[in-house]
């Protein structure tokens, strides 16, 4: 989780909702030939299958990668928060996203 962002709970896991990675940066999934080789800190996508077992997320500009339709998150639940959360993803609204998105596709 970071300071600036919301974490990624079970009432979050919605498709479509944007989300952003929290690292660490990951270039596994990822093929060569790729334009973004790794999927690093920052990265934006959206929630493409909210199974809280196996929660996919769509990357920006990795769309057709296996990161993202076959890499997934899953939801924990602790004492501290028994709704769950995701470890390795925070919601971000739909300006980040965009704002995000716009930065890696220029």
């Amino acid at each position: 989780m970071t300071e600036d962002h919301a974490p990624l709970t079970g009432a979050d896991l919605i498709k479509g909702t944007p989300v952003m990675y929290t690292g660490p940066d990951n270039p596994q999934l990822i093929s060569p030939s790729a334009a973004i080789t790794v999927l690093r800190k920052g990265h934006p996508g959206r929630i493409l299958d909210p199974d809280w077992h196996h929660i996919r997320v769509e990357w920006v500009r990795l769309e057709d990668e296996p990161i993202s339709y076959g890499a997934g998150f899953c939801l924990e639940r602790t004492a501290e928060q028994p709704d769950g959360y995701v470890p390795g993803l925070v919601r971000i609204s739909e300006s980040q996203y965009e704002d995000l998105a716009l930065q890696l596709r220029s």
